[in-house]
């Protein structure tokens, strides 16, 4: 995949409460950077061989 498509990763912004839902499918956290928002999202990688594997199933 990531030889198709050129990427190594998913990165996500997920609402703080979502984040324990990304975590079962391997998500890491990464340090967030803050803006302006009040909201603030937690950045979220899974790295490409993650996926392949978990849209293998």
């Amino acid at each position: 995949m990531s030889a198709d498509f050129g990427c190594v990763g998913l990165l996500v912004d997920a609402k703080p409460e979502a984040v324990g839902f990304y975590a079962t499918f391997g998500f890491l956290p990464l340090t967030p950077v803050t803006g302006e928002s009040s909201m603030q999202p937690v950045p979220l990688f899974l790295a490409i061989q993650k996926l392949t594997r978990l849209l293998a199933r």
